[in-house]
């Protein structure tokens, strides 16, 4: 299950300069926008299937390896499926059996700007159809679930305050008040070199960016990406022995597995409590003594005074081995570190692990 991709077709000079002049034309036809980005270096973007979800790139440039000077030509596009199936969804997802239609749906939105290609040069003829998506390697593909509660405002609340996976770090963003990077609000949002991680309510995000008649239709809704890159994708594949493209790495088990790894590691797999309830869980557990006892309980204390997971094992005394040994006690006992407060009037509330199982399984391909 996945969300947004990101593809990629290099191709010739040549080959480059038809493609360029087949979409300028169109776009102008269309009244379509069609610039030199102002974000991305060495590109024109082109906004003429913007409305299906799709943005195209146009990449022209120049570097030297050694001695040799090479030049870079390439599409690159960054596509919502859904919207290419249907125009302005932005909160289902899609999923592995949708391929058939995306491929297709894709080759007829194209069809005119291959067309216009064809017969302009004869050499044209001998490189891959840009309006077919299997010929294309994907830089990024974000694997999602979206998750339906009544809690979801809470869930969030609880799941900024998780831990940070070992070599990750969490992403921030200049607050103009302050004048200094925050972390996000009402969301998780870390990552590493390859991998993004992002835990967010569906209706906040599209408030921000949408109309409220469009972000009414995802209340409740609690989404998980994990964002692969270029980098993960390139292990995942030589990892799993296939080919970098859309139709394998849209492959059920191989999202659904990648998606349960990285909540796991992230959220974990105990339920939430009060710190009242945690406390009476552990004071009548068995098969642990006082001493660790007494430590679950101060860490319990420390991640409710520091807000954070990974913010208590910085700030803390405790070593951060013993920290980790600790937290895998409670984990033991299903206790999540993160705590609810007393003023929500609410004594516990389940892992979402199980949720997502569920929706996983009833979305795998027959």
């Amino acid at each position: 299950m996945y969300h947004t991709i990101y593809l990629y077709l290099p191709m010739d000079g040549l080959y480059y300069s038809h493609l360029f002049k087949s979409l300028h034309v169109l776009s102008i036809r269309e009244g379509k926008k069609f610039f030199k980005s102002q974000t991305k270096k060495d590109c024109y973007e082109c906004h003429l299937f913007q409305e299906n979800g799709i943005l195209i790139y146009l990449r022209s440039t120049e570097y030297t390896i050694g001695n040799n000077h090479v030049h870079y030509h390439a599409i690159e596009i960054r596509m919502n499926p859904k919207m290419l199936l249907k125009q302005n969804e932005y909160i289902q997802i899609s999923k592995f059996d949708d391929y058939p239609v995306i491929e297709q749906m894709f080759f007829n939105l194209l069809e005119e700007t291959q067309k216009n290609m064809l017969g302009n040069d004869a050499i044209v003829n001998q490189f891959s159809p840009i309006n077919s998506i299997a010929t294309y390697k994907v830089n990024r593909i974000d694997y999602c679930v979206n998750l339906f509660s009544t809690n979801a405002d809470q869930y969030i609340k609880l799941i900024e305050k998780a831990d940070i996976p070992k070599r990750f770090a969490p992403v921030k963003a200049y607050d103009s008040k302050s004048k200094r990077k925050k972390l996000y609000k009402s969301t998780y949002y870390v990552k590493n070199k390859s991998v993004c991680l992002n835990f967010y309510d569906k209706h906040y995000q599209l408030l921000q960016v949408k109309d409220d008649s469009l972000a009414a239709n995802a209340n409740g809704i609690i989404r998980f990406e994990v964002q692969c890159e270029k980098s993960k994708l390139e292990n995942l594949c030589r990892k799993h022995s296939i080919s970098n493209s859309l139709y394998h790495l849209s492959n059920d088990e191989l999202s659904h597995n990648i998606l349960l790894k990285y909540y796991v590691q992230s959220i974990g797999l105990g339920d939430y409590y009060t710190l009242t309830k945690a406390k009476e869980i552990i004071h009548d557990a068995q098969n642990y003594t006082n001493k660790k006892k007494q430590l679950m309980i101060t860490i319990l204390n420390l991640v409710s005074q520091k807000k954070y997971v990974w913010k208590a094992r910085k700030e803390s005394n405790i070593c951060p081995k013993k920290f980790d040994k600790t937290l895998k006690h409670l984990t033991e006992l299903r206790i999540n570190p993160v705590t609810i407060p007393s003023r929500w009037k609410v004594q516990s509330l389940p892992n979402l692990l199980p949720d997502i199982m569920k929706v996983l399984k009833e979305n795998k391909s027959c």
